[in-house]
């Protein structure tokens, strides 16, 4: 009998809780690799590679703590930047704009919009361009959480159907022309609310682990949920009290060189973030 109690105590001695912490950031010149242009991407190098031992039990991940700066686009080069306006005064009709006929391509430099702001960038580059400052307003309706347009113009569209258009901030449809009219003003409003506010939250993922925390009843890859609690270009600061543990008994016997993180939005799409982040990450074990 005390020679079972001897085995079992010595057992338990040997399987000791064992634990590893990683800091792991974006930033190349700190060491990350393959960094996604948009920065939501990246993998870190493990030199010598990580092993985890084949009899290891217990395995859990957990996110200690992360910080993302809140600079979030909702306006992404090459995916939604483009505002179209066309004036075509060859049949006048009343009240024209001054300056004629002519085909504003509105390029919106990537960054974060309201409604206010997305206005005054169209119009200062219709004015760069030659047109009338007033040719285009964009206007929110509070009562109804929708998007105005409309010119004090006749014969001015705007056209939402070309190539990365910026209808869906709007609240638009890919399919709206809106215009030309020959009476003045002509006010549209928006079919779908604005998406100016489109990240409610963000998905520390990572392909560490096969199965994350259940999301809406499927598997993840995701390693924590990010409240947004910073406003909009500060810094993110997600340290939880209790930070989740995510069991991982497959990762027993691992043994990985590299290991890639990203964040999503609470759709599991991909973010544009103009600055790197880092989150701590822990592993444990019993061994």
């Amino acid at each position: 009998m005390i020679y079972i109690i001897y085995i079992f105590f010595m057992y338990n001695i040997y399987r000791m809780k064992r634990e590893a912490t990683f800091i792991v950031t974006s930033d190349s010149d700190l060491g990350a690799i393959n960094v996604s242009s948009s920065k939501d991407s990246f993998q870190t190098l493990f030199n010598p590679a990580y092993t985890i031992p084949k009899d290891a039990q217990n395995i859990y991940v957990s996110v200690l703590d992360a910080t993302v700066w809140w600079d979030i686009s909702n306006v992404v080069t090459g995916t939604n930047d483009k505002f179209y306006v066309d004036v075509d005064v060859s049949t006048p009709s009343g009240n024209d704009p001054p300056s004629g006929t002519a085909s504003y391509t509105i390029t919106l430099p990537q960054g974060i919009y309201d409604v206010y702001s997305l206005n005054d960038e169209v119009n200062r580059q219709i004015v760069d361009a030659g047109g009338e400052s007033d040719l285009i307003n964009i206007s929110p309706n509070f009562s109804s959480n929708r998007t105005i347009v409309y010119s004090p113009y006749t014969n001015v569209t705007v056209d939402f159907t070309g190539a990365n258009a910026c209808y869906g901030i709007l609240g638009f449809l890919v399919t709206d022309t809106l215009g030309p009219e020959t009476t003045y003003p002509t006010y549209y409003t928006a079919t779908n609310k604005p998406e100016f506010n489109n990240v409610e939250y963000l998905l520390l993922n990572s392909d560490l682990i096969s199965s994350g925390i259940n999301y809406n009843g499927t598997n993840s890859q995701i390693l924590a949920k990010i409240i947004p609690n910073a406003t909009i270009g500060s810094q993110i600061q997600y340290q939880p009290l209790n930070p989740i543990k995510i069991s991982a008994d497959d990762l027993a016997g691992m043994r990985r060189d590299r290991v890639r993180f990203y964040i999503t939005d609470q759709g599991g799409n991909s973010v544009s973030t103009s600055e790197s982040w880092s989150a701590t990450i822990k592993i444990e074990y019993n061994y």
